[in-house]
């Protein structure tokens, strides 16, 4: 398959199918190498993979500094938890991408995200409105649906609920309106899901992750990482409800799969496992699940310190 063939099973969410196909091209060395192995990275970034992901993109950026490798290597950089280093490849590639190309309009999704990353969501919110006008005028529906959906996330990282919905829901419509593959409708979804936990709506969240997860399983597999981070946020959608015995059995699931697909010893590994001891103890088990907690909050500080806020986020519930 071509480059351009393969970009087209990324954008329409056909992620598995690219990782494969582009794996075979990639046996063979050709001009295309390097541009083949950017998009097998970014397959592995949205299929949670980050540590093929970045193999795959610093492969082909020792073969390429082009801007869609570039690319490939700012969100395999993201995706390992490198926003600066991302939002500096991002910066650069956008430089040399022609204005008004669908390239120039992926890199400026993807900057959105970095910016909110960094802890910069209004700029990555600003930015994101602006690649849905753009979007708009261009008349691309498949643009249109991105935008809208990083115009979601970023909406939401600012604390502007109702439009963060509002996007998802756009999204939602135009996507189930063509028909589009289970993982691009999961993923609005998941959404909605966290739109109405933060919204106080828990048993909507619920129904939306249910939904999702579904759709994450049939287009990803039982244990990719968007299934175990869909099951993450269930489980933290049906605690909402009052539900802690389902809530505690999803995050079990959620840490098998995370586990799978990270590694035991991955940092998400472990901040799950704090999640899960966290849930024991609302199920009455206070003697199994704070010694877990404190050795999971422990590891977790070692990797990142102890005023990173999902530490200090862990010492609020110890």
């Amino acid at each position: 398959m071509t480059p351009r063939e393969l970009h087209g099973l990324l954008r329409e969410g056909e992620w598995v199918d690219l990782a494969a196909a582009a794996r075979l091209e990639r046996a063979e060395i050709t001009p295309d190498t390097p541009h083949i192995e950017a998009l097998l990275a970014r397959a592995w970034v949205r299929l949670g993979q980050p540590d093929d992901a970045n193999e795959a993109a610093e492969s082909a950026r020792r073969r390429s500094t082009d801007p869609d490798v570039d690319l490939a290597f700012g969100e395999a950089r993201l995706a390992a938890g490198q926003p600066g280093e991302a939002r500096l490849v991002l910066q650069r590639a956008r430089k040399n991408c022609p204005d008004g190309s669908v390239l120039a309009h992926e890199v400026d999704l993807a900057h959105a995200m970095v910016l909110q990353a960094v802890g910069e969501p209004e700029l990555g919110y600003g930015l994101s409105v602006r690649c849905l006008e753009h979007a708009r005028i261009q008349g691309d529906p498949i643009a249109i649906e991105e935008a809208l959906v990083t115009v979601g996330h970023t909406a939401w990282a600012c604390g502007r609920n109702d439009e963060a919905t509002d996007a998802f829901e756009r999204a939602h419509a135009r996507r189930e309106a063509r028909g589009a593959t289970p993982v691009l409708r999961a993923e609005v979804l998941d959404g909605l899901g966290v739109c109405a936990r933060h919204d106080n709506r828990p048993f909507d969240a619920v129904k939306h992750h249910t939904e999702a997860l579904e759709l994450w399983v049939a287009g990803t597999g039982e244990d990719s990482g968007p299934v175990s981070a869909c099951r993450h946020r269930l489980a933290q959608a049906l605690h909402r409800t009052g539900d802690f015995l389902a809530a505690r059995n999803e995050m079990a699931l959620a840490l098998l799969a995370t586990g799978k697909t990270l590694g035991k010893d991955h940092v998400d590994t472990w901040i799950t496992r704090f999640e899960l001891a966290r849930y024991d103890v609302d199920c009455g088990q206070p003697e199994v699940g704070f010694p877990r907690m404190t050795a999971a909050r422990a590891e977790v500080a070692r990797r990142l310190g102890d005023t990173h806020p999902v530490v200090q986020a862990m010492d609020r519930f110890l």
